[in-house]
């Protein structure tokens, strides 16, 4: 498993969901980057965590819809 939660943050080029993505729990970070970067399945991340499916797709959701809101404020999305 990925230690350092930095290879989402090296390889977003856009400083704005950059910032965003910098606002992301530990946690959240982790699995955003497991599920996009990784290509992970929601499945195959929770094994690797020792958490439920389900635990996963609602950490990665809220991930997300906090991506979102942060760049719906700044008028980007």
């Amino acid at each position: 498993i990925i230690e350092k939660n930095n290879v989402l943050e090296e390889i977003i080029s856009d400083p704005l969901l950059s910032k965003a993505i910098k606002r992301l729990t530990p946690k959240e970070k982790l699995i955003i980057e497991l599920a996009y970067v990784h290509a992970m399945s929601d499945r195959t991340i929770a094994k690797k965590l020792c958490i439920s499916h389900q635990a996963v797709s609602k950490t990665r959701k809220r991930a997300i819809a906090k991506i979102r809101s942060y760049m719906e404020e700044r008028d980007v999305v």
